[in-house]
């Protein structure tokens, strides 16, 4: 937990690739919270972009990307139509 309110729109580009989202592919989001990633593992999620300023946020490892952005998905159905793709990819076991 930081002093520090972390809040507003952010320009983002993922950092490292996932089953559902090429490095690179930009989107908007918006982020509120109080607290810090500090993963011990893994590769950036995301390049979070605001007032001129630049920074990582949150982390991938394997198949699991997590972070505090929330993409607001209706602005951007191909990476929902991507999710459900690797989603729907993966074996059910019982």
């Amino acid at each position: 937990m930081t002093e520090r309110l972390h809040l507003g729109y952010r320009e983002a580009e993922a950092a490292t690739a996932t089953p559902w989202l090429e490095a690179g592919t930009r989107v908007r989001g918006h982020e509120f919270h109080y607290s810090e990633v500090e993963p011990s593992a893994g590769s950036p999620a995301w390049k979070l972009r605001a007032r001129g300023r630049e920074r990582a946020e949150g982390f991938v490892m394997g198949a699991v990307q997590a972070g505090y952005l929330h993409v607001h998905w209706a602005a951007h159905p191909e990476v929902a139509r991507s999710f459900v793709r690797a989603a729907a990819a993966v074996p059910v076991s019982a």
